[in-house]
Order: C-alpha cells, then structure tokens, then sequence
C-alpha cells in the first residue's frame, strides 16, 4: 500500500532550513543600535499553501511539475532555495534516480533506495539568477526508477508531498532593517515547515476609538491576503506588553493615532523621524502634514531584535491614509524604511479597486509549463499542477476550461489527459493526436469545485516515446467563470459578500474593546483576507452596545455571544440557531433538539433586513476554534461542525424531522463543539451531518 503521508519527514526536516537569519539577540540599551542589526525577511510557499496536493506520477519514468507564485519583492543575491519532500515505490531497484531542477535549471540528481521510499526531503539551494521575479517559477521533480528484479514497471511510482516549498530570501540592506518592500514577510520571520509557528502580533491603544480599529482590521485583512500561501496565527498585544511582545520571533504591526497611542511616537523617534510643537518629518526631512499618514519599519526600541511596522497619523483620516498605502500599493511598490501618505483616502477609491479585479476575473488565463518541460516525459508520465486565485462564484455554475496544448513531439500514450481541480476528478481531455500538432481542447465541469481564494489545476497525461521536437510555447489554462456567487449564503463563498465591491462597507461588530476580543477579531480579519481573491476596501468598526449599530443595509460581521436585548436583539432573533444559557439548541424556530456538554460557539449568516450578516458567537476556546475553521478551504454549505480537535464536519439540510448529530455528553473526553452555520433564517427543514474529515471533495 502506498504511503500517504512521509513517515521520514519529520526526522529528516530537522536537518533542513531553519528559517531566516536570527536578528541580534541583545536587548538594545538605545534605539541606535537597531541600525547595526543584520536584516532578513523570507518568504516560503509550500505545495499546501497553494492548494496543491500530493503530485503522483506512475511508471518507470514520469515527471512531476508544480507552478510557484513568484516572490513579492526583489530577492537576495543568495539564500534562497528549494525543499523538497518525496517518496517512491520501495520496489525501486539500485540505479533509481531524482532529478530536481528549477526552470531551465538542474539543480542536483539525486540516488533512490528503500530508505527514502517511505519518505524523504531535500534542501537545495537556488541562485537568484535562476529564479524569475515576475512569472512563476517551474519545479520540476523527475523519477527514473530501476523495477528490481521481477517487479513489472507498470507499479512503480514517484511523489513530491504537499510540504514541498520554495523559499525565497527576500532582499534587504547589508546593514540595517528589512524594507517596507518586504511587509508581510518582514513581520512573519517564520518557516512554512516549523512546528512552532511565530504568532503575529497586532498593537492598538488600549481603548480604540472605532476608526483606529477598523483602519487595523483592514490592514489584517489584506495580510491575511498577500499572506494566504503561509499559515498565520495572531494576537493582540497591549501597548504595556508591547517592549517584551510574547510573538515568539516574529514581528508586531503596530496601528493607531498618536495621542492614543504613545508607543507610536517612540517608534517614530527610534526610526529617525523628527518632531517639531506641530508636525513630525521624516528622516529625510520631508514635512507631514496634519492628516497624512506615517508609515515606517523598524527594529523594536525596547528589545532591539522585534521587527515592527507602524501605521499612525495624528488624526484617524491619517491613521486611514497609513493603511491605505500599506494595502493600495498604488502604481509604484513601497520600498525603504518609511512613508507620507497624502491625498484623500475614500470609500470610491477603494470600492473601483476592488470592482476592476472582480470584473477582470470573469475569465482566467493561466499559464502552465513549457513544452521543453512536457517532452522530459517522453516514454512516461507527466502531472503539473496549475495555482491560481478565483473569486466566490455561483456553485451551481459552469466553468469553461480551454487547454491551449503545442505540438510536444510525442503522442499521447493513452487518449485522455486527466483534469483535477483542487484534488477532484473534473473531467478528461481527449488527446488523439493532438500532441503532435498545436491544438485547443475543451472541457466543462461543476462551479462547485471551485474556492473562493487559492485553487489548483492538475493534469496528467502518459505520452509515448518522442517522435520529433517539441513546438517552442506553453500550455495555457482559459478559465470562463460562471456569474458571482448567488445571495443565498454559502460557507464556500466567504469572504463574499462582505469583501465584495459596495459603496457601504462591512460593519464589524465587537463586544468590547478587552484583549480576548480584539484578536477574536484580529483572527478573523485573517481568515476572510486568507480567502480572498482581491485586496480589501475599508471597514466601519462598532461596539455592539453603539445605538446605531444595526442602522442602515452595511453587512455585519459580529462577534460575540448575542444577547437578550440590545441594538442587535432583533437580528438575533433571526439567526437559524439559537443557544440557551443551558445549552438547549434550536434549529430555524423549532423545538430544542440537543444539549451539547459545553458551551457552543457558532458562525451564522443569515439575510435580515436586507442586508447579510455573520455571526461568530462564544467565548474563549470555542470562539478560537469557529475562527479557526473559517479558513478552512473545504468549507462548503450552509453549516458545518467543529470539534475541539479542529475535526471539521459538514452539516447539510434534509428532510425528515430536525436533528443534529453531536458526541455523547457521556462519552469521554466530553468536548465543546465550535458550530458554524450559514443559512436563511426560516429556511432548515431538517439537519443531517456528513463527514468531511479526510475526504478528497465534497459535493455541495
């Protein structure tokens, strides 16, 4: 049986790539020796953060391919590198081989036995000069496998594992701070491989005023975004913890005006800003004037070795414009140590933002690998997987695949190519002879087997032995998307709609301003960014207790256990599942139906009023574990179950009378359930669950 994990990975990694450089551990007595500091900023993209499976291919020769997102700044003269986690038939015989290369580049070919069989990784180092900095960059992974002696060659097989990732070394001065051309990476400081991931940390003052957190929440937003190749867990840090951050290496953004938040004119005096009795300047001199925004990178003056960035102004329209320039990038990249933003920060700049990249996404066009990368596999088989970003679409849709193939030199073994999107069977492409000339081929499957967010496409295909060269080119992917996502809530829609194009932003609703609540909300903004397809236009941020909270048609996003009475008591009520303080559940106004043997946090999104709303109620762990699972690509339907192992299950409607399937209150260990639910109010006639724990698709 094949392996479906790599048993040897985790004793093997710990001979691999650590992460970045460490940053001096010294405390720093003054805010000058931060400019004496080695600088480092690194970006990893594993296989998984790409939605991109385990690549299998079949034979004695085949050829597995993958497509990586190209690095988000300019890269180091050296550093970066590729790390490569495979397996392969343990009937391989001596004379096995694997051969990695990187573009047009071969790296290293490497000797195959039975003890890399069950699982093996590799780190090898890339020079810049063989990485592109503006299209993807190819990883291919060939296998030539030796049967041993009385082992037919059709059973063979080679694997690279989802942990496969290329890491980029991002560039940064010889001496000093990593550039505000490398924000995300500059704060991650993480491996995408490490078990202990660094938290993120995220400064506000210690009462917010609401535009100050809004301006905050979108900045996380649009992280979680630029992000969303790489695991990322955040907290809120106090200003007071803000000299000793508990982020584990990583780094803090810091948001917030200037006389709400004190530590921000420390990080400006550390960073070589001036103030004057009226005004602040840069360290270049240049003037700011009262509402701009000041945006500046730089080691902690507290601990001199926490990367910080700081988005501050002295007004919140300043505040707005730090943010706005650190998530609108606008037609020139940021780089250096800091930034004046100036110039109206509006809801109509923002909203035509986000209104092209959706329109510009109605068709994808997705660029695939060489031909001169196809005919390695001449005699054998070949997989390449194509990631690609897609937004909410209509699940009942279809989607229109055009496959732009050149001539590759060699016929099709057999007569169908296979097609995956995300780790499902779509369909297969009839190849014929194709192969031997340019040709275009078509193809139709179901809009439910797309997400919103990060998607990839694979095909496979076994070719017969060369005949002649292969037509200079690339397979090129068309994809015709079916219309935006219907109004009927949907947990695969998410971010939609509360990220799509509106002249009224999302409302985000807090119980209060306490630090548990403020990263509830944090984790949030970084779960719907690590779904989203575009970056995020402003937020409005409300207490729940503000009288106007529900006024208007602005999506609610809130937080928190509802309560009997209240600004938000009637749209509440009309959530398709209530809680009691016993712990009774009941489904869409029927009668109670389970007691669950602890607190219940629930996600629920119901249209009320003319407007949608999301609902994530709990508190403490069970409130984390619903936040958790947002990011959760499987996520599909109306409600879905979690358990207090992160095990996720699909709740669907049914007929029949309501019923909700839940541990036994008796059954050890008795867990809290984390319950998200999307649905019409008034809508369920019935509730049946169906696993989605370790399943390859769901139907929805």
């Amino acid at each position: 049986m094949r392996a479906s994990a790599l048993a040897g990975a985790a004793f093997l990694a710990a001979l691999c790539w650590t992460g970045p450089a460490g940053l001096d551990p010294r405390p720093a007595a003054a805010a000058g020796t931060a400019s004496n500091v080695q600088a480092s900023a690194v970006q990893e993209i594993a296989l998984s953060g790409l939605a991109v499976g385990a690549q299998e291919v079949d034979g004695q020769h085949g050829v597995a391919e993958v497509l990586f997102p190209p690095p988000s700044a300019p890269l180091a003269d050296a550093g970066s590198s590729v790390r490569v986690f495979f397996g392969h038939d343990p009937q391989s015989g001596p004379g096995s081989t694997m051969t990695i290369a990187v573009n047009d580049l071969t790296l290293a070919t490497l000797a195959l036995d039975r003890s890399t069989a069950a699982g093996g990784v590799v780190e090898l180092r890339v020079p810049a000069y063989g990485l592109d900095l503006t299209h993807p960059n190819r990883l291919r992974v060939t296998f030539d496998l030796s049967p041993a002696p009385g082992v037919p060659t059709t059973e063979l097989f080679g694997r690279i594992d989802p942990s496969t990732l290329i890491h980029y070394r991002l560039a940064t001065p010889a001496v000093g701070l990593a550039g505000l051309e490398t924000y995300p990476f500059s704060l991650l400081a993480t491996n995408a491989s490490s078990p202990n991931m660094p938290v993120l940390g995220i400064c506000l003052a210690a009462s917010p005023d609401g535009a100050e957190a809004a301006a905050a929440f979108r900045a996380l937003v649009d992280l979680g975004w630029r992000a969303a190749t790489q695991s990322v867990r955040v907290a809120y840090v106090p200003p007071a913890r803000l000299s000793s951050p508990p982020t584990s290496g990583a780094g803090v953004l810091v948001v917030g005006r200037l006389d709400h938040l004190p530590a921000a004119a420390t990080i400006l005096d550390a960073s070589g800003w001036h103030r004057s009795p009226d005004a602040w300047s840069a360290p270049d001199g240049t003037p700011a004037a009262r509402d701009d925004g000041l945006l500046t990178t730089t080691l902690s003056p507290w601990d001199g070795r926490t990367p910080l960035v700081l988005a501050t102004g002295a007004t919140d329209q300043g505040v707005a414009q730090a943010v706005a320039a650190l998530v609108q990038r606008g037609p020139l990249p940021l780089s250096g140590g800091f930034l004046i933003s100036t110039g109206a920060v509006g809801v109509a700049d923002s909203v035509s933002r986000g209104a092209g990249s959706a329109a510009s996404r109605s068709g994808l066009e997705l660029e695939g690998p060489t031909t001169a990368d196809v005919s390695q596999a001449a005699g054998g088989a070949f997989e390449a997987a194509f990631p690609f970003t897609a937004p909410a679409v209509r699940r009942d849709g279809t989607v229109q695949l055009s496959l732009g193939v050149p001539a590759l030199g060699a016929a099709a073994s057999a007569a169908e190519a296979d097609v995956s999107v995300n780790g499902v069977h779509a369909g297969s492409l009839a190849l014929g002879e194709a192969a031997r000339r340019p040709a275009v081929l078509r193809l139709q499957f179901a809009g439910r087997l797309l997400r919103t967010g990060r998607n990839s496409l694979a095909l496979s295909v076994r070719l017969g032995p060369a005949a002649a060269p292969a037509t200079a080119g690339s397979l090129v992917a068309t994809l015709r998307l079916p219309p935006p996502a219907a109004e009927v809530p949907d947990l695969g829609a998410l971010p939609f709609p509360f990220m799509a194009p509106s002249a009224t932003p999302p409302r985000i609703v807090l119980p209060d301003t306490r630090p548990d609540s403020l990263t509830a909300a944090a984790e949030t903004a970084i779960a719907l960014g690590r779904r989203a397809s575009f970056a995020p236009g402003p937020y409005q941020l409300m207490l729940a207790s503000d009288p106007h909270v529900a006024a208007g048609t602005a999506g609610l996003v809130v937080i928190g256990a509802p309560t009997a009475g209240g600004p938000l008591a009637p749209v509440a009520r009309d959530l398709p599942l209530r809680v009691s303080s016993a712990g009774l559940v009941t489904v869409a106004g029927g009668p109670a139906i389970r007691q669950l043997p602890a607190s219940v946090a629930a996600v629920q999104e119901v249209r009320a009023d003319g407007r949608t709303v999301l609902w994530l109620t709990g508190r403490g762990v069970t409130l984390e574990r619903a936040v958790t699972a947002l990011s959760d690509p499987t996520l599909s339907g109306q409600l879905a179950v979690v358990d207090s192992a992160g095990r996720v299950s699909l709740l669907t409607t049914a007929g029949g009378g309501q019923q909700l399937s839940a541990p036994d209150a008796a059954s050890p260990p008795a867990i809290a359930l984390a319950l998200l639910v999307l649905a019409l109010a008034g809508v369920l006639a019935g509730v049946a669950v169906v696993p989605l724990v370790g399943a390859r698709g769901v139907a929805g």
